[in-house]
């Protein structure tokens, strides 16, 4: 699994505690993440949660995705997923990004780490299937 070697591939491009403000990042990331993917989302919920695990390098944000049904395609949520990711998530010329995707008939996890020359951040998206919307 790539994603127990994100610590060291942080540390590797000279991102640690004591050389970068990982607080403000998550912060930053946890707003981001809201507007992308959970607000006024078309696949995702609002019962959707954002966790900061701020000594939890390998995962600094853990992202519960629920989708609005339980019928709901899960290939469809993964498609918009990473649609959202490139286009309003992503950092602008990352010098690193890696995704790792694990994915059964109900549910997907995603782990991912994108380092700019700036900045960087990891995370671990777990996108379910929400309950049946009653009629």
């Amino acid at each position: 699994m790539i994603a127990l070697q994100f610590p060291a591939i942080l540390v590797e491009h000279g991102f640690t505690p004591v050389t970068y403000d990982f607080d403000s990042t998550i912060l930053g990331f946890r707003h981001d993440i809201y507007n992308a993917l959970i607000h006024r989302s078309p696949v995702f919920s609002e019962d959707s949660k954002i966790t900061s695990h701020r000594f939890s390098p390998g995962a600094f944000l853990q992202v519960q995705l629920m989708t609005h049904a339980a019928g709901s395609d899960l290939d469809s949520a993964l498609s918009y997923f990473f649609r959202q990711w490139f286009a309003e998530l992503r950092y602008q010329l990352p010098v690193c990004e890696i995704f790792e995707v694990r994915r059964n008939a109900l549910t997907a996890d995603i782990h991912a780490l994108s380092i700019n020359e700036h900045n960087a951040m990891t995370f671990r998206f777990s996108i379910q299937r929400g309950a049946y919307e009653p009629l």
